[in-house]
This record gives structure tokens, sequence and C-alpha cells, in this order.
């Protein structure tokens, strides 16, 4: 029988850590804090976490050049190409630099090009997905409460199959 789990995917993990989303990390707090899970044991059980990539990247800073965001950008695409994408399964990208690495690939069958955080598609090329805002502490989209409240719901349904994908 096939994982029914959510897939949350994300760049790559924090650096010195090895787990997506480690709860000792920012990202990984705020995932618990928003999913409403008290621990990453109790996370997983909701859903699977993964990352593009194995090891840190670091994201290149708005102060350095144009160059290097293309490059990190470019490594990001390589990442997606070679992820495996099980068409039968649904898929939560953390952030919208996932999402672009992803690019055509899973875009929606059909065709819409504004994709909204919280919304479900099914892609071109099978599983369903969505966009959860990065739960970085870098991230202002979450220094809103009701933004807060609206990935908490969002997660929160996810965990516990009240979505109709």
């Amino acid at each position: 029988m096939a994982d029914a789990r959510p897939v949350i995917v994300g760049i790559a993990p924090a650096e010195g850590y090895s787990r997506p989303f480690d709860p000792a990390t920012r990202s990984g707090t705020m995932l618990l804090e928003l999913a409403g899970a008290p621990s990453y044991r109790e996370l997983q059980k909701s859903f699977r976490m993964t990352n593009l990539s194995h090891y840190p990247l670091i994201l290149p800073r708005a102060s350095r050049s144009k160059k290097r965001l293309s490059a990190y950008r470019a490594e990001l695409g390589e990442l997606a190409r070679a992820f495996r994408i099980d068409p039968n399964a649904s898929y939560i990208l953390a952030g919208f630099e996932v999402r672009r690495a992803f690019g055509s690939r899973i875009l929606p069958e059909e065709g819409r090009a504004n994709l909204e955080p919280f919304t479900w598609w099914r892609s071109r090329i099978g599983p369903m997905v969505a966009i959860l805002p990065h739960p970085s502490g870098m991230n202002r989209f979450y220094n809103s409460i009701d933004n807060r409240r609206l990935a908490s719901q969002f997660l929160r349904e996810c965990a516990f199959r009240k979505v109709e994908y």
C-alpha cells in the first residue's frame, strides 16, 4: 500500500543538520508550531519530509551578484530534475524557490500561471501539489498572525486528511 502522507519538500538541510526541517532549526521549529505537532516524531506521522539536496546549500544574499543567484537556481533545477516524483503522491513545496526549481514539471494541468499558497492543483505529470511559504525565520510572510493561521489551518487539514485533493 502506498504511503498517503503528503511529502513536504524543502531545499536542503540547515548547516550542521541532516534531517529535513530538523526541530533544532528555525524552519523545523516553525513547521512543528504551524502543524500543531508536539514533536518531530508526531510530525512524521502526518507528513513525509525531504529536501532536494542532502547537503546544505547557501542561498546567495541580495548583496551578492545576480550571477551567483543564477548559479544557485541552476543547481536547484538540476536537483529538482533528479528528484523522483511519484505521480500518486501529494507534494507540499516549502517555498517558491522549490516551486521554481521544479519548473514546468509541477505546473497545473490547466496551465494556471498564478499559483497561490495553500491551494492544491493537479500537476501536468500527475501528483497533487501545493505551496507552503517557506517556514524559515527569514520569511516575513509569517510576521502576520492571519498568515500564520492560514498556514496552520492548511497543514492541520492535510495532517487530518480533511482536504479533498
